[in-house]
């Protein structure tokens, strides 16, 4: 204070977000899917991530739609990026890296990540994430 800091204007630059970004979350939250074995999850093909002109840090803004959701601690995103689908696991404390190192990835216990080869590959993803929660 005795500085003369501003912090508020500080705090209103580090929340403020272009209205490109917002309009992606709202695209990502209208993607949002839970399996039936309740895994929530995103897909974000390239046609979106072209449309909105996003980089791999603003695609991976889109786990913030699934982290709160009460009930589902498990969830994950793919997004086509770099020529493959890029997969961000994410889980409530529940060790999910086993099934990244099982897609040829790696990572934390609780976030993680891997490369698949296509968007067919995502219903396996969502399986192996499944039997994780069936098994705890």
């Amino acid at each position: 204070l005795r500085t003369g800091f501003d912090m508020p204007a500080l705090i209103s630059s580090i929340n403020r977000r272009k209205l490109n970004n917002v309009e992606f979350i709202k695209e990502a939250y209208s993607r949002l899917q839970i399996s039936e074995g309740g895994v929530v999850w995103i897909y974000i093909p390239q046609s979106i991530i072209d449309k909105y002109s996003l980089t791999p840090d603003m695609v991976s803004e889109a786990l913030g739609c699934m982290r709160d959701i009460d009930g589902y601690p498990l969830y994950v995103l793919f997004a086509d990026l770099e020529d493959k689908i890029r997969v961000e696991f994410r889980s409530d404390r529940i060790r999910i890296n086993q099934v990244a190192e099982a897609f040829g990835g790696g990572g934390h216990a609780n976030a993680c990540g891997a490369r698949l080869k296509s968007a067919d590959e995502i219903p396996d993803v969502i399986r192996a994430l499944e039997d994780v929660l069936k098994s705890r």
